[in-house]
């Protein structure tokens, strides 16, 4: 009897081990500057904007469902944005500070099609999830849009050396693209996918408790109950 005690334990903490969900983290890259940048939420931007964030921001294989920005400080409240945004992210083989004026030269391999977006007063973003795996290139995110408000909207940007991101946009928000080595801070909310030994761990406790039902059924036919 205590052995089957002492199987059972062990199958059940094996078991909890491995079905403990992945904590829920949040990545922000950027470091915000004195400033804000209103490209391409606000300043009538028209078309398509991208920022390419670099691989070493992240620390491993992640699902990414939320994106934020954050309105830029000493710019008074946002005021409602009625704009259409579709949002996609790809993988990139091009470095930070290295995009193309060309969007469709710095798309790679499409991970998602996020999701369109109105953002009111809101830029929380909650999209399609999606696995990016920093070992297999940058992550690019694209926005399209047809056109933004004329207001003086301004969000937290980044334009500190060695930061992990750079942008591509339309200089006057309407007119020829261009590059730069800054972008808007963003943060991206994330759950670490589950590691390979984590799968390995739920078999194991799997044949555990089978195992365990198994010598069950012949103490069973052994020893059957005396009523």
């Amino acid at each position: 009897m205590y052995k089957r005690i002492s199987l059972r334990l062990t199958a059940a903490l094996i078991m909890s081990s491995a079905l403990v969900a992945p904590a829920a983290a949040s990545v922000t890259v950027g470091t915000p500057s004195i400033g804000g940048n209103c490209f391409p939420f606000s300043c009538s931007y028209t078309g398509t904007y991208q920022q390419v964030y670099g691989a070493s921001a992240f620390s491993g294989v992640t699902t990414i469902n939320t994106v934020d920005f954050f309105a830029a400080a000493g710019f008074g409240a946002l005021t409602s944005n009625l704009s259409s945004y579709t949002f996609s992210f790809y993988l990139t083989n091009l470095p930070v500070d290295g995009l193309t004026t060309n969007p469709a030269l710095n798309r790679g391999t499409l991970l998602s099609s996020f999701g369109t977006f109105t953002p009111g007063t809101s830029y929380t973003f909650v999209g399609n999830s999606f696995t990016y795996n920093p070992a297999l290139g940058n992550l690019l995110l694209d926005i399209q849009t047809a056109g933004s408000p004329n207001d003086f909207n301004a969000w937290s940007y980044s334009s500190t050396v060695g930061d992990q991101m750079s942008n591509m946009y339309r200089t006057s928000g309407t007119g020829p693209y261009a590059t730069g080595s800054n972008g808007l801070v963003t943060r991206f909310s994330t759950t670490a996918v589950p590691e390979p030994s984590t799968w390995a761990m739920l078999l194991v406790g799997f044949f555990a408790i089978g195992a365990i039902a198994r010598r069950s059924r012949r103490a069973e036919h052994a020893f059957p109950q005396l009523v």
